[in-house]
């Protein structure tokens, strides 16, 4: 045994095929605990109670009571807005914003560069490519525009007599879009090509449908339901 080593219990099995035995070797030593790591200092950025970022995060739009403005991302160069916002563009490059029964799409510098006025938006969804927009307003149409379109080349794409249109969503290959149709009783979830044609409603319940979403493949689309009594997703391909 060399010298300085523990004393170690020998058995040897029956047949003497296999050797047992106890080590007095200490284990080895585990590494002291990390100490935690310090609680980031949060900084005041802007006044404000409610900030929406840019898609890139290079802008943000802060409410402030009831009126907005945007500025860049560390809180300089503030300009305000006219009426609240509706949806930023994917290019980060535009804001469509609902001001009093105008629809309006601003610059990042506040400046205008659509405006389509006694529209009343309700919700707005931008195309993929930042080049077009769904709107739901009136609120019985929806339609698509042309981000820096004349106004005179706007017109509605989806139409129905009698019941509300909301919700308007723009597939992933912008080639259709979801929207929501019905009264105030029942709504349900349509979909159609992106000029309005070909509609097919998907639910045919008497209970509300809302909120629906494509997945990022198009493949499928998510909303939400109340057909049980209780707010539940659903999804359908």
């Amino acid at each position: 045994m060399n010298a300085g080593a523990r004393a170690a219990t020998i058995e040897a099995s029956p047949s003497g095929s296999r050797v047992s035995f106890k080590s007095g070797r200490s284990r080895r030593s585990q590494p002291p605990p990390r100490p935690p790591r310090p609680r980031p200092t949060p900084r005041k950025l802007a006044a404000g109670i409610e900030a929406i970022p840019s898609p890139n995060g290079a802008h943000l739009l802060v409410r402030r009571g009831d009126a907005w403005v945007v500025m860049r991302s560390d809180g300089s160069r503030a300009m305000p807005l006219p009426g609240s916002p509706l949806a930023w563009s994917p290019d980060s490059r535009s804001v469509a914003m609902h001001d009093s029964d105008d629809l309006v799409v601003l610059g990042t510098d506040a400046t205008t560069v659509l405006r389509i006025e006694d529209m009343n938006p309700l919700e707005a969804s931008w195309s993929r490519d930042s080049r077009e927009l769904a709107v739901g307003f009136d609120p019985e149409t929806a339609g698509v525009y042309g981000a820096t379109a004349a106004p005179s080349t706007a017109a509605p794409v989806i139409v129905e007599d009698g019941r509300r249109v909301t919700q308007p969503e723009w597939s992933p290959d912008g080639r259709r879009l979801v929207y929501v149709g019905g009264d105030e009783d029942a709504t349900d979830v349509y979909v159609a090509n992106a000029d309005g044609t070909g509609a097919v409603r998907l639910t045919t319940t008497e209970s509300s449908e809302t909120g629906p979403t494509w997945s990022p493949d198009g493949k499928r689309i998510a909303f939400s339901s109340q057909r049980d009594g209780d707010w539940e997703i659903y999804v359908m391909d």
